[in-house]
C-alpha cells in the first residue's frame, strides 16, 4: 500500500486484493451508489476546489516534482475473468484526473502516438455507473478528437453527434464539461505545450478494502458524507442489477444501442439501462418538475402494481386484494409516500420479476410508447385517453402517469392498467384501435361501483383479458367490434360484469352497421347517460 500509482500505471502494477495476495486490475469503477461528479459544479465551495486543485497543479507542471493526490480507496473484486477496483473515496479527484488526461492527450498528441494509444486505452476503462448517461458519456469521450480551435470544450463537445440533449440534465455530465472549460482556460495561458510528459508526475496511493461486496452498512457510511441517492435511484440500481445478472435469454439478445448515430448493438439488459437515463426519462422531466423522479418512481409502482394483480389472478382473489400485503407495499403504501426521501428495498419487485421476468419486456415496450405517443407526439394520443369523452369539454387529458401532483385515485389505476395490457396485447400501436379500446374502458368504469381495491382488482384483471382475447381475434382480421362482440364465447367466467356485458352488446350493433357507432359516442358525451 505504500507504492505509488499513476492513472496509467494503476492498470500495469499490481494491486492488493487482500493481505495475501495482489492482482491486477482491468477497470477503475465508480459504482452506483457513489454520488455525482462535483468538483465542476457552479457553487462557491465547488468553485474553490476546482480553482485551488487546477492552480496547483498546472503550477506543479513547471515543474518536475510528483504532485501528491493523496490516498484512493476501494474494493478490488473480480469481474467475470478479470479484477476491476470499486472506488469508495477519491471519485472526485480521479474523475478530474481522468478529464486532465483526455485534454492534454487531445491537445498534444496524435491517433499514431504511442502515448496517445496509452492514455486513450487508460480513459476507456474508467467506468462510471452512477446514472447510464454518465457511462455512455465518458465512454464516448475517451476515444473522441475535436479541435478547439477558439472554441471551449464544452461547446463543441456540446455539437457532437453522440452527445443527448439528455446529457445536459445528468449534473455529473454538466460538471465534467465545467471541469473541462476549466482545465482549457489555464492551458491556453500557460507556454508549455508538451504538459503529456508531466502527467506521471500526478501521483496517488491506492488503499484496497479487501475483497468483499459493499454491505449495506457501508453504503450508509458512504452517503453519510454525500449525496444521498433517491428512492428511483436506488429501485433503479437494484433493476438495472437484477435484469443484468439474471440467466434470461432475451435479456441477453444483442439489440441496437439507443444512441444518435450508432450502429452498435449490446445486449438488451444494457440498453434497457441506457434508456431509463437517455430517453425515458424525457417523458418525466419535461414539465421541469424538481420532483421528476419521484413521477418516474410512480411510474414503476404502478405498472408493477398492475402486473401484480394480473399475475396473482389464480393466487390472490379480488376481495382478498384489499389486504394484500405486497400489493400494499407496492402500491398503496408507495402512493403515500412520492414525497418521502424513502426507499424500502426490491425484495416485492425481485418476487414479481422472478416469476414474470418478461414483464421487463413490457415495460421496455410500454415506456417506447409513452415516449413516442405522448412525449414526442404533439397530438399525445394517451394523455387525450385518459379522460372520458363526457369530459372532454372541461379537460383535455391526464398526464397522471408521468406527474405527480395530479392525484390518483382507484379508477386512473385501472385506466392505467388498461393501457399497459393494450400495448402489451398488440404488435404495435394504433392509435385509432387505441381510442376504440379506451371509449370501451371508460364506460364499463363509470357504470361500476369503485370503492375498494376489490373492483380494481377485477376490473384490471377483466381488461387484461378481453384486451389480448381482442388483439388474437384482430391478428385475423377481424374488426375490433367484432372481435369485442365475441367475448362472450371467449370469456370462461361465470359471472360477467353488467356493464361490460353493455359494451359487448353494443359493439355487435356497430360490427353489423358502423352507423351505430356516431350514435353510441353522441350519447355517451352526455355525463348525465
Amino acid at each position: 500500500m505504500n507504492e505509488r500509482y499513476t492513472f496509467i500505471d494503476i492498470y500495469r502494477k499490481e494491486l492488493d486484493l487482500n493481505k495475501d495476495m495482489k492482482v491486477k486490475v482491468s477497470q477503475i469503477i465508480i459504482p452506483k451508489i457513489q454520488r455525482p461528479y462535483a468538483q465542476g459544479r457552479l457553487d462557491g465551495v465547488c468553485t474553490y476546489i476546482r480553482n485551488t486543485l487546477l492552480n496547483e497543479m498546472f503550477e506543479n507542471f513547471k515543474t518536475d516534482e510528483i504532485f501528491d493526490f493523496n490516498f484512493i480507496y476501494g474494493i478490488v473484486r473480480p469481474s467475470n475473468d478479470e479484477y476491476v477496483v470499486e472506488l469508495l473515496d477519491g471519485q472526485q479527484r480521479m474523475t478530474t484526473l481522468f478529464l486532465v488526461y483526455w485534454y492534454i492527450a487531445n491537445c498534444e498528441l496524435t491517433e499514431e502516438d504511442e502515448e496517445d494509444k496509452t492514455i486513450r486505452d487508460a480513459l476507456h476503462r474508467f467506468v462510471y455507473e452512477t446514472r447510464s448517461t454518465s457511462t455512455l458519456f465518458c465512454h464516448k469521450l475517451a476515444s473522441y478528437r475535436i479541435d478547439l480551435s477558439g472554441q471551449t470544450p464544452s461547446k463543441v463537445i456540446r455539437q457532437a453527434k453522440w452527445y443527448f440533449k439528455s446529457f445536459d440534465r445528468d449534473s455529473t455530465i454538466t460538471a465534467m464539461l465545467t471541469m473541462l472549460d476549466a482545465i482549457h482556460e489555464r492551458y491556453i495561458n500557460q507556454d508549455n505545450k508538451a504538459l503529456y510528459t508531466k502527467l506521471a508526475n500526478i501521483q496517488f496511493y491506492v488503499k484496497s478494502l479487501g475483497f468483499f461486496n459493499l454491505s449495506e452498512e457501508l453504503y450508509i457510511k458512504m452517503n453519510a458524507r454525500g449525496l444521498q441517492l433517491s428512492p428511483f435511484e436506488n429501485f433503479k440500481a437494484d433493476l438495472t442489477n437484477y435484469i443484468g445478472g439474471i440467466d434470461y435469454s432475451p435479456f441477453k439478445e444483442e439489440v441496437p444501442l439507443y444512441c444518435k448515430d450508432s450502429e452498435d448493438l449490446v445486449e438488451f439488459h444494457f440498453n434497457f439501462s441506457v434508456k431509463l437515463d437517455a430517453k425515458w426519462i424525457d417523458i418525466f422531466w419535461r414539465k421541469g418538475f424538481e420532483n421528476f423522479d419521484a413521477s418516474y418512481m410512480s411510474f414503476f409502482s404502478r405498472f408493477f402494481a398492475c402486473k401484480y394483480i394480473i399475475s396473482t389472478k389464480d393466487i390472490v382473489n379480488d376481495r382478498d386484494m384489499r389486504q394484500d400485503s405486497t400489493l400494499r407495499k407496492i402500491y398503496t403504501d408507495a402512493e403515500n409516500r412520492t414525497e418521502a426521501d424513502e426507499y424500502l428495498g426490491f425484495q416485492e419487485f425481485k418476487s414479481i420479476l422472478t416469476n414474470h421476468p418478461e414483464y421487463v419486456l413490457t415495460l421496455d415496450k410500454v415506456l417506447d410508447t409513452f415516449y413516442q405517443y405522448d412525449f414526442k407526439d404533439s397530438k399525445k394520443v394517451i394523455y387525450e385517453m385518459m379522460a372520458p369523452a363526457w369530459e372532454k369539454l372541461s379537460l383535455e387529458g391526464d398526464d397522471f402517469y408521468s406527474n405527480i401532483n395530479s392525484k390518483m385515485t382507484h379508477i386512473k389505476l385501472i385506466t392505467f392498467g388498461a393501457v399497459i395490457e393494450f400495448i402489451e396485447a398488440f404488435e404495435s400501436f394504433d392509435t385509432e384501435v387505441f381510442k376504440q379500446w379506451m371509449r370501451i374502458v371508460w364506460n364499463i368504469v363509470e357504470n361500476t361501483n369503485i370503492d375498494s381495491l376489490t373492483p380494481v382488482s377485477s376490473l384490471i384483471r377483466k381488461f387484461s383479458a378481453i384486451i389480448h382475447s381482442i388483439a388474437k381475434r384482430m391478428s385475423g382480421e377481424e374488426s375490433f367490434y367484432y372481435a369485442l362482440s365475441q367475448w362472450k364465447e371467449d370469456s370462461t367466467d361465470e359471472r360477467e360484469n353488467r356493464a361490460l356485458l353493455e359494451e359487448v352488446l353494443k359493439a355487435s350493433r356497430i360490427a353489423e352497421n358502423d352507423k351505430w357507432l356516431p350514435i353510441f359516442e353522441d350519447a355517451e358525451k352526455q355525463p348525465i347517460l
